[in-house]
């Protein structure tokens, strides 16, 4: 069942919802014939047993085609028909999509639910036998499934006709810091628009920092992706609106804008443009003024910048820097910084203090600060974890299993935090001779970097391959080897400045591939050369 926020949901749940509820708007913009802006934060939900027990350990995919048909009736006041029941994953585009064990959850529907008689799934559902007297309606995509149960067109009058354009903002802020990027993009996309439009009935003074915030957003976002066309066009919009409107934004949204800018440059290897660029904002931060909070954040990302590089003493001085400034509600993840400045140089005992203390604050922050940082947590955690692994023998199971649980509590690498914990389960248990476990962990990641587009995801993805070459290489499987050198050369070469990079890497590794069979000389010069990219790949 669906209700109005307020409460926390796991943040596997919270992309659940924002996938689906994505696609409920198109639906609903379709059939209304009227723009509607999809706002998570307004939103949640819960999955009750078939006793109406709160079940918060519910999973997968197969929830979500239920949970669209709830938001849908919740949202136009019309509820759903008692005889219908649905399961099905849903696409951020609508598509419908099979999912497992479908026989199992069709008995238990017949067995608990008599007045079910309606059952909906994708139109790609495998399905087999009868069960009891519920029929079958298979729909291709969401829009389908929700005519099938609310075959009249939703009342406008349900629904506002104007945009409350400093709610909208509110939101879009929401968005942004609890990570729900494509919605970021697309309503901040909307919103501009909407902003742009000659015939809007709105102030100056309202609509130029409210599109300020929409380009900022939106450039930060595409940053977040790696799609470095789209940050630079609306980040530097940002800029020229600043500069062309001066009173009317905020000195401190401006400088977020540029530090957003800088973080770009670091994600794409551009390293010398990038520490320009933090201290042309330092000096401007210091000529002008600013929140001690704006001031921290362009610390710290300066010393993630320097831990990219390699220079971990500059990494920890500004990241301290940044701790006496940055906000309490945000100063958690800077320890988590700090714990990975440690964990890199080997400080281990360092960095569980720095994590101990990470681990605190977040207990005693509010709900959306646990769900927005608490994957971030997971990540770092488990790299340290691992890393400690590396440097005993006799505790790399225990440190093994230790990963595992935290890789647990995200059952599907479903965004590149969750799939770098996974990774870092992976090589874990090949640490720990557990070949099966870990080999099959990787796969899972690599599967799911080699599905995105984004540059900078595919380097993370080569990240993981790296390591799994270096381990086939060690073994003598030099057919996968092979494979994995390959995929690694073509995810580095697909953006030009991450391509510029890692060139001399990559055609190093080009020679290697048809040299391995040759001797040991061929095969510690190929792994010499996965070394170094793994050096270079900050993650």
């Amino acid at each position: 069942k669906t209700r109005q926020a307020g409460a926390s949901i796991p943040p596997s749940w919270l992309l659940t919802l924002d996938r689906v509820g994505a696609a409920v708007f198109a639906v609903l913009e379709k059939r209304l014939g009227r723009r509607c802006i999809w706002r998570p934060g307004d939103f949640s939900f819960t999955v009750i047993d078939p006793y109406g027990n709160e079940d918060r350990k519910v999973e997968g995919g197969s929830m979500a085609l239920p949970l669209a048909l709830a938001l849908y009736s919740l949202v136009t006041r019309v509820p759903v028909p008692t005889n219908v029941t649905a399961t099905g994953r849903v696409r951020r585009d609508g598509t419908l999509e099979p999912v497992e064990s479908i026989a199992e959850k069709l008995e238990a529907v017949r067995r608990e639910r008599f007045c079910v008689t309606r059952v909906l799934v994708s139109d790609r559902q495998e399905i087999y036998g009868i069960y009891g007297n519920m029929e079958v309606k298979r729909a291709a995509a969401l829009e389908d499934a929700i005519v099938e149960v609310f075959p009249s067109p939703p009342d406008p009058a349900s629904f506002p006709s104007r945009m409350d354009i400093n709610a909208e903002i509110r939101a879009l802020n929401h968005q942004y810091e609890t990570y729900l990027i494509d919605t970021c993009i697309q309503n901040a996309g909307e919103l501009i628009t909407y902003l742009e439009s000659e015939s809007l009935p709105l102030f100056k003074h309202d609509v130029i920092p409210a599109l300020f915030t929409c380009y900022w957003k939106k450039g930060s976002c595409h940053c977040h992706r790696g799609e470095v066309k789209e940050t630079k066009h609306y980040l530097r919009a940002a800029a020229s609106l600043y500069r062309r409107n001066r009173g009317l934004i905020r000195r401190d949204d401006y400088f977020d804008a540029g530090i957003s800018y800088a973080v770009l440059l670091k994600d794409i290897f551009r390293y010398q443009e990038a520490e320009t660029m933090h201290f042309q904002l330092m000096d401007e931060m210091e000529k002008g003024g600013c929140l001690d909070h704006t001031r921290g954040k362009n610390l710290s990302t300066l010393s993630q910048l320097y831990l990219a590089m390699g220079r971990f003493a500059e990494a920890e001085q500004y990241q301290r820097r940044a701790m006496r400034l940055i906000n309490r509600d945000e100063v958690c993840r800077n320890y988590g910084y700090l714990a990975r400045i440690h964990t890199r140089t080997g400080s281990f005992q360092k960095a569980a203090a720095a994590l101990s203390r990470y681990r605190r604050l977040l207990d005693t922050s509010d709900a959306g600060v646990r769900a927005a940082h608490t994957p971030f947590y997971h990540w770092i955690r488990a790299e340290y974890l691992y890393r400690r692994a590396c440097g005993v023998r006799k505790r790399r199971r225990p440190l093994s299993r230790e990963v595992g649980e935290i890789a647990e509590k995200y059952p599907a690498p479903v965004w590149w935090v969750p799939a770098l914990v996974h990774k870092f389960w992976g090589l874990a248990c090949l640490k720990a001779k557990e070949e099966e476990m870990g080999l099959q962990q990787l796969e899972r990641v690599i599967n799911y970097f080699s599905t995105r587009f984004e540059p900078v995801l595919r380097v993370l993805g080569a990240s993981v391959r790296v390591e799994r070459a270096v381990y086939f290489l060690e073994r003598g499987s030099y057919e996968e080897a092979v494979q994995d050198l390959q995929a690694i050369a073509e995810d580095l070469s697909l953006q030009r400045d991450i391509e510029r990079f890692f060139r001399k890497d990559v055609a190093a590794l080009s020679v290697s591939q048809g040299l391995l069979a040759r001797g040991p000389r061929a095969v510690s010069r190929a792994r010499d050369t996965l070394e170094r990219i793994r050096d270079k790949i900050p993650y």
